[in-house]
């Protein structure tokens, strides 16, 4: 099929669309989401009648009839990232009840529900490493599954789903529209950071400019088999990025893009309103990207975790050429709050999929482990740029318990957790703290870990963790910016940044002074304990820490969590310790400060840390 939408296309495009509506011979409707994370129950605490896998599969449900009975043919995508760790994760790791005694994946049993005719793979599926990924695909056994930029050889579990084609580059659907049988083209792709953000074990993923040349070898290939049109699902992290690749690529029609939660609706508002406190984040369909041959494509994504279902009709004339895309984003809510737009939840995924986890995750919230007097601020925007409290528990938690686990001779000290790996993005009010919070906040499977470093190291990890950090005010202001590198730190641990001229000002461990006023006033070569993840130790986020693999201590850093707060803190999270009134561990200056500034806080710092030992 020829593609000619040329650039006289754009501004009608951006106006309203392409204006041929008139021409279309044939329409394919894609429906599509991205960034399901496991939000398989709903979407979340006051937000129950809204999103959910059991819903999220009637509404899939019920637009694709539509689309089917208009005439239209229908192709189902997920751009990625379809499942995270947490809380609903854990009711299938928790399970034996799959074939072999292996857990029985709740994700993937929504996923087949759903009817995917394709799912990326994104950089979360690979957070519980190629073993659990690949169990997960084959139980989603109707389900295609795409990468055109991974190289699968060299990995035990899931080159077999390569070489037989359950993982491929590309693949195609043929679907029935008004015109007849038509065949459509589907190339994935991953994000490029998968291996520091990610686990993806001896999976090699390829550099941007590769990825390029790949995805468009691939749709060549697709054009020369005859195929009638051609979709690009990647996940790429952002829709910015997506742009910017389909701005090199030729011959596709619809991309789709993953990993950025970007909440594009048609007018105002999704159909069926935002839920809670969402906001437009674009225009759906985005029309103001051309690929190489000038020609407009039209991007599409969706916020993620079930909340929305994106539908987006792409109209043809009777050769294949592109003259109209239009859709919007459909909310997933209940039929009983909207009797119009909402949808009652299907009844295989409520019974087989949502009601065993959201009784897993009641059991969870029912087991009281302790009080907090303070609220505990978990926010991205607080563990990814400034001090947070419950980024100082959960250092806290691991230091204590690698103190008690360490090997014989080997002292840890100190202890940081990357801000990536603190999940839940929410203020808990000070009260109860359950079960749930631990895993809501630490719900990976990283290990405590522990690996002996020279300080030079330690002042390079923590420049790095700090680099990205946008600095506003003085000390005390507001800090913004950073990223999942970001590093929370444990008690005894005092960080001055200067984020203007990217350098650590002033850094003390316990009672020893690393740097004062930018110098280094001990042996770089010096050895020193530090605690971690196995994640961050082992190079996640793109930490170095040198080739030798850290020290595993046999406990996850939710279980250490969870123990810290019930033994070494007795169930009680005071405000001396985790109060806004509780000694700064990092700070941010746009100057180096005045030695006397430091001292103050030197002496603070080390107040914490005795009385944190004894």
């Amino acid at each position: 099929m020829k593609l000619n939408r040329s650039l006289s296309l754009a501004g009608a495009l951006v106006a309203g669309l392409f204006s041929a509506h008139s021409l279309s011979a044939y329409t394919l409707t894609i429906l599509h989401n991205n960034d399901a994370e496991s939000q398989l129950v709903n979407a979340g605490s006051g937000l129950e009648d809204y999103g959910g896998a059991a819903r999220f599969v009637s509404l899939v449900n019920n637009l694709r009839d539509t689309a089917t009975g208009a005439g239209n043919g229908v192709v189902t995508l997920s751009s990625g990232d379809n499942f995270l760790a947490g809380a609903e994760f854990d009711a299938s790791r928790s399970n034996n009840l799959g074939p072999g005694g292996t857990p029985l994946w709740y994700d993937a049993l929504a996923w087949e529900n759903i009817g995917y005719d394709a799912m990326v793979l994104g950089n979360h599926d690979f957070d519980f490493g190629t073993q659990v990924l690949s169990q997960m695909i084959n139980q989603a056994s109707s389900t295609q599954f795409l990468s055109s930029n991974l190289d699968f050889s060299a990995d035990s579990y899931l080159d077999p789903l390569a070489s037989t084609g359950r993982i491929a580059s590309s693949t195609t659907v043929t679907v029935n529209t008004s015109s007849g049988n038509k065949t459509v083209g589907i190339v994935g792709a991953t994000t490029p950071l998968l291996p520091t953000i990610s686990s993806p074990g001896a999976v090699q993923v390829q550099d941007m400019a590769t990825t390029v040349a790949t995805v468009q070898a691939e749709i060549d290939n697709l054009r020369a088999s005859g195929v009638d049109h051609v979709i690009f699902v990647s996940h790429l992290q952002d829709v910015d990025t997506d742009k910017t690749v389909v701005n090199q690529l030729r011959g596709v029609d619809l991309a789709i893009a993953g990993g950025g939660d970007e909440n594009l609706v048609e007018g105002s508002e999704p159909v069926g309103g935002f839920v809670g406190s969402d906001t437009k984040g674009g225009d759906y369909p985005l029309t103001d990207t051309t690929d190489a041959d000038g020609n407009v494509v039209p991007i599409v994504t969706t916020a993620g975790e079930y909340k929305y279902l994106g539908k987006i009709d792409l109209e043809f004339d009777e050769d294949g050429n592109l003259v109209g895309a239009n859709g919007d984003a459909y909310t997933v809510k209940d039929f009983a709050i909207d009797n119009t737009n909402g949808v009652v939840a299907d009844s295989d995924t409520q019974a087989n999929v949502v009601d065993p986890v959201k009784q897993h995750v009641d059991n969870l919230a029912s087991q009281i482990i302790g009080t907090s007097e303070v609220a505990l601020d978990q926010r991205r925007e607080t563990v990814r740029g400034a001090e947070s409290n419950v980024g100082n528990l959960l250092a806290d938690a691991m230091l204590a318990a690698a103190q008690a686990n360490a090997p014989t001779g080997v002292e840890p000290v100190l202890a940081f957790v990357n801000g990536g790996g603190i999940r839940a993005n929410r203020i808990d009010a000070a009260g109860d703290v359950s079960q749930l919070f631990t895993f809501d906040t630490a719900p990976f499977s990283n290990f405590v870990a522990v690996k002996e470093i020279s300080m030079q190291q330690l002042v390079d990890a923590l420049t790095f963790a700090y680099n990205e950090v946008e600095f506003t005010g003085a000390i005390g202001g507001d800090t913004t910016g950073g990223n999942g590198k970001f590093l929370q730190v444990s008690s005894g641990l005092y960080v001055q940044y200067d984020a203007v001229n990217d350098r650590i000002v002033n850094l003390v461990v316990g009672d020893q002074v690393i740097i004062q006023n930018g110098m280094m006033m001990v042996d770089p070569e010096a050895l020193i304990a530090i605690v971690s993840t196995n994640f961050t130790l082992n190079g996640g986020d793109g930490f170095d820490f040198g080739e030798d693999a850290a020290t595993l201590l046999g406990e996850t850093y939710q279980q250490a969590l969870s123990d810290y707060i019930q033994e070494n803190l007795n169930g009680e999270i005071t405000a001396d310790l985790y109060g806004t009134g509780a000694p700064t561990r990092l700070s941010f200056v746009p100057e180096p400060s005045a030695y006397a500034a430091f001292a103050g806080a030197l002496a603070l710092g080390l107040v914490a840390w005795r009385r944190r030992r004894a």
